[in-house]
């Protein structure tokens, strides 16, 4: 690792000051830069229980106006590598002001460091990959030392009506749970697809709307959708049902709708769940008339998802990508999309999709689970609001978003630095499952944002927000990724 020396006025005298690392760092004196004097006293050593606990290698240090920014990394198995900083005093290069209790940066790839600089309030890291390529990695001062405010942040208002749909005891398809509705905006009104479980545990879909976005002006006595093929139909002895893929409480069925709307045609993705084999991603569609008309003809469902592998959360962009249906099915470890002719899957094949849950350390959301609503076109690109937990508080589902590329959507422009709602009410903590916020649906009326949540996997709940306001907070949170720069 880089050993740079500073140049500066310390303890009132001019001199040269180096720090160095053998597992435990510590620093050197020289007025000559030939002969060194070595502080016996260790200023940097691993700590147990932190990001930093095994051997530390010094990177460079970096003045800046708070003090001298001391770059270091750790070393982990399978190339990983994690930075952390520390800020000592000008006057006393030995006296430690802050350390950094998470790392404020970190990579699998098989990088080696090169230098650290700080350039327009920024701290820039560059590194050098398997193939002599540079890169760098930007990281604001202000991420750094913790200065970015809440208040900043795109939060999401709750509606005060909430939660807009409940449970019906007199209804016995619905009777248990109403819940992760998608949404979508026709003629006037936000029309609503909610996920209900009755008596039986069979998830079904019911309909309701809104004029507003908030207020249910009305809501059918009957499922709109049900199972009706193998992937999705759970027999009624079946012996068999594998619980660790149960969700919301339900046996097998219809789960967690998404719509989109091309020309004359509503497309809906959905999770399809038979109670024994691991859910999947299933589509059928319906003609917009027939929707506005309460008749549910719905096509057929197939399964655009690999048999045999769990996959939900995938949703379609609602205009073609050039020139190309899109079909989001993955965000973590990266984006994952992919391009159709059409969606009517005649010549099946499958999509293959991956998902990992740990691509995000030390963030808010570590553990990403998927996309909700489907991309909202923008003045700024594709909004998706996304759920994510913590490895933290691993049972609480929060909400997120993201920016995406308008003409490359695989690209992150903007990600939220925190969540965009939380499950703190009382309606997110009792049902079904406490400390649960799960969207699948969106709606923008004039200039607000209307998202539609499950609460507690029990109620359906909305929150909103200025759209242009939303959009302006979350492009304060600037994603921080590795960059090609020139040799």
């Amino acid at each position: 690792m880089i050993e740079k020396s500073l140049r500066l006025n310390f303890l009132g005298r001019d001199g040269y000051i180096r720090y160095s690392a053998r597992k435990n760092i510590n620093i050197s004196f020289s007025k000559n830069l030939k002969s060194w004097q070595v502080l016996k006293k260790d200023l940097l050593q691993p700590r147990q229980n932190y990001f930093d606990s095994s051997s530390l290698h010094v990177l460079n240090p970096v003045l800046i106006n708070e003090g001298i920014l001391l770059v270091y990394l750790i070393k982990k198995p399978r190339f990983h590598l994690s930075f952390g900083v520390a800020l000592f005093d000008k006057k006393d290069p030995s006296s430690l002001l802050w350390r950094s209790a998470n790392p404020v940066w970190e990579t699998r790839d098989k990088l080696q460091p090169l230098k650290a600089e700080v350039l327009r309030g920024s701290l820039v890291i560059y590194f050098q990959d398997r193939k002599e390529d540079h890169k760098k990695v930007v990281i604001p001062l202000v991420f750094i030392f913790g200065k970015e405010s809440e208040h900043v942040q795109p939060i999401l208002e709750r509606a005060s009506k909430n939660p807009v749909l409940k449970p019906k005891s007199g209804h016995s398809w619905e009777s248990q749970s109403t819940f992760n509705a998608a949404a979508i905006s026709l003629e006037g009104k936000v029309h609503l697809l909610y996920r209900a479980i009755g008596e039986k545990g069979n998830s079904v879909l019911g309909y309701a709307a809104s004029k507003e976005g908030v207020s249910i002006d009305e809501r059918l006595d009957r499922p709109v959708y049900l199972p009706r093929e193998p992937h999705e139909l759970r027999k009624e002895n079946s012996p068999t049902v594998v619980y660790e893929f149960m969700s919301g409480g339900g046996y097998g069925g219809c789960e967690d709708p998404r719509l989109t709307r091309f020309d004359d045609k509503i497309y809906m993705i959905y999770t399809a769940f038979n109670g024994c084999n691991p859910p999947a991603v299933a589509l059928t569609s319906i003609s917009v008339k027939d929707f506005l008309a309460k008749k549910w003809k719905w096509a057929s469902p197939i399964l655009i998802s690999r048999p045999g592998e769990i996959h939900k959360n995938w949703v379609i962009f609602p205009k073609k990508i050039n020139g190309k249906y899109a079909v989001l099915h993955s965000i973590s470890p990266k984006i994952q999309i992919d391009y159709f002719d059409d969606l009517e899957f005649n010549n099946y094949t499958p999509i293959k999709s991956f998902h990992s849950f740990g691509s995000r350390e030390n963030c808010w959301d570590n553990m990403v689970r998927g996309a909700g609503p489907p991309p909202i076109e923008t003045k700024d690109g594709w909004l998706v609001i996304y759920h994510a937990m913590s490895n933290k508080d691993s049972h609480k589902y929060k909400l997120g978003a993201m920016i995406l590329d308008y003409d490359d959507p695989t690209k992150i422009v903007y990600r939220s630095s925190c969540p965009i709602l939380e499950p703190d009410a009382k309606y997110e903590n009792e049902g079904f499952k406490p400390g649960i916020v799960y969207a699948c649906g969106a709606a923008v009326i004039g200039d607000r944002l209307f998202v539609y949540y499950g609460g507690a996997d029990t109620v359906t709940c909305v929150a909103s927000a200025d759209l242009n306001q939303f959009l302006d907070k979350l492009k304060t949170s600037k994603p921080i990724e590795l960059e090609y720069v020139q040799a």
